[in-house]
């Protein structure tokens, strides 16, 4: 199974527009080589390099098995969003509090359809995924903090996750772009 972006290649910088610094929208992704007898598709997205452990941005499960894309800012027709590290359902964008930080985009088939509402968290997904997953992709994309002319970490100007959704093409949810701030990140002079 291969999974890719149009917004960034594996390794490479995510651009600002996917993050808390920019819209904090989903960004566009691709995948292929779902193989046969898979019944449904997940996607965990998560920061390994968080101060206080691994921080999850993103967590989507019940994808239909002959998805093979996930526009920009939406999400499929019938996928269920999960709880995030942001305390908030839907897609949370990198928002590192220094240095640069690895984001781990992770796909997966499985061979069932998971019973789980959208309160869940990664750990009750990956827990519901244990022993259905029939293949694995990965892609890493990389994020730095933007810091202002004074060089002090900026502090987000927009409001904490939780925008409003409207429907989309094709019946998939698209969510106004909202940014998680970290209150412990100094206040630009």
């Amino acid at each position: 199974m291969e999974l890719r972006s149009s917004a960034f290649v594996h390794h490479a910088a995510i651009p600002r527009r996917y993050t808390c610094d920019g819209e904090d929208v989903n960004p566009p992704l691709e995948f292929s080589g779902v193989p046969e007898g898979a019944l449904s598709l997940a996607f965990i997205v998560d920061d390994p390099d968080a101060p206080a452990g691994i921080w999850v941005h993103w967590t989507l499960w019940n994808i239909a098995p002959d998805t093979r894309s996930i526009p920009e800012h939406s999400v499929p027709a019938g996928a269920v969003e999960g709880t995030t590290s942001f305390g908030k359902t839907g897609w949370g964008g990198p928002c590192p509090p220094s240095g640069e930080h690895r984001y781990f985009f992770k796909l997966y088939a499985l061979d069932a359809v998971l019973d789980l509402s959208s309160s869940a968290d990664k750990a009750a997904l990956e827990q519901a995924m244990t022993n259905h997953t029939l293949a694995q992709a990965e892609l890493i994309g990389l994020y730095r903090i933007t810091r202002n002319s004074t060089g002090r970490m900026r502090q987000s100007p927009l409001p904490w996750r939780g925008g409003r959704e409207a429907d989309g093409v094709g019946g998939a949810v698209i969510r106004t772009p909202t940014c998680p701030v970290l209150a412990s990140f100094p206040q630009a002079a």
